[in-house]
């Protein structure tokens, strides 16, 4: 058989989708931006919330336990934690291979993998 796409919803945003995460437990929908926004959106409890602080386009997303980490192009990777009513970002990790292209925890160390493109300086 062949695949087809059907639209459910659809959101207007400020700029284009660079990442998208689900998370299944909390019901949360993720999307990274170009302009380094991640916008976040939850249908039951109904809630949504902008996170800011990437100043590039953002390229990946992993859970790790409680806490959304988010990789951007401006060589950075946000921890950000949700406090009941609002997303604060918990730290900041400077990546010194440069742009962030995919993130992944490694739950047994627990390690943090970074995949990057190294600047060309």
């Amino acid at each position: 058989g062949s695949l087809a796409l059907a639209k459910d919803s659809e959101v207007g945003f400020p700029s284009a989708v660079t990442a998208l995460l689900f998370h299944v437990e909390s019901r949360w929908l993720f999307c990274g931006l170009a302009d380094g926004q991640i916008k976040a959106f939850r249908q039951d409890p109904l809630s949504d919330a902008t996170l800011t602080g990437h100043t590039a386009p953002v390229t990946a997303f992993v859970i790790h336990e409680v806490a959304l980490l988010s990789g951007s192009q401006d060589g950075s990777v946000r921890v950000w934690k949700y406090g009941g009513e609002s997303f604060g970002c918990a730290a900041t990790i400077a990546s010194p291979l440069g742009p962030i292209l995919d993130l992944h925890v490694e739950p047994s160390g627990p390690s943090l993998w970074v995949g990057a493109e190294r600047d060309r300086k």
